[in-house]
């Protein structure tokens, strides 16, 4: 399977996902301008193209196959897909921050004390064990400690981050910052659709990580995408 997902790679044409990308956004794509939102859940946030997927994650490997990457980062929910197929193709682990931090993440001691022929064993949880961030949504206009588990991210890795927008720039920054704490490098960020009018490039570009976003949306005008070539 690792050869037959190498000779993928090794034979894709870069740029077929960006077309492919870009006629579902202008035949499917809708603008609701009033909040500088381009829904696309028919082909990449609810239902997904699995095909386009698979696009998606060819071109991000593509691109940034010579960076070296160990791991490939994202959030949930919507970047999975896209940071999975580029995991694949990579052949790295995909690792997903989660937006709410289950029982199973919190590191845990025991402890065992006998007593009269009566065992008694204590668990207490800990906020230990994971790295957190504080991230706003931009569509949902919630905050959120987003988390990943220590021994997922070490200062050995070299990340690449992929999520399906950048606007405002708060998820990529989140994660960075989870880096950060690791030690891990981030080698680079890979986007589905940029929104190049808000202010998400700008935290790549003053921490220098390079940034390759499939689609860039220069602006919204009656009604339609204007799309920067």
């Amino acid at each position: 399977m690792e050869d037959y997902n190498a000779k993928l790679l090794e034979n894709y044409q870069l740029g077929q996902a960006k077309e492919k990308l870009k006629q579902n956004i202008k035949e499917k794509g809708i603008v609701i301008a009033q909040h500088n939102i381009l829904k696309v859940d028919s082909f990449v946030n609810h239902q997904v193209d699995p095909l386009l997927a698979q696009q998606i994650g060819l071109e991000f490997a593509k691109i940034f196959k010579e960076k070296q990457i160990t791991k490939v980062l994202t959030i949930e929910a919507s970047g999975i897909t896209f940071a999975l197929m580029t995991s694949l193709y990579l052949n790295v682990p995909t690792i997903f921050a989660k937006k709410t931090k289950p029982l199973t993440m919190s590191a845990t001691t025991t402890a065992t004390a006998t007593n009269d022929n009566t065992t008694t064993t204590t668990t207490n949880a800990s906020t230990s064990g994971v790295y957190t961030a504080m991230v706003k949504s931009y569509t949902k206009n919630q905050i959120y400690e987003v988390c990943v588990g220590e021994k997922y991210l070490t200062s050995d890795d070299r990340v690449l981050i992929i999520d399906d927008f950048l606007a405002s720039g708060n998820a990529i920054n989140g994660l960075i910052t989870i880096c950060d704490k690791s030690k891990a490098k981030v080698c680079g960020v890979g986007i589905v659709i940029e929104k190049l009018f808000q202010s998400g490039r700008k935290i790549c570009k003053e921490k220098e990580i390079p940034l390759e976003s499939l689609i860039v949306i220069e602006k919204f005008e009656n009604g339609g995408v204007v799309f920067k070539e």
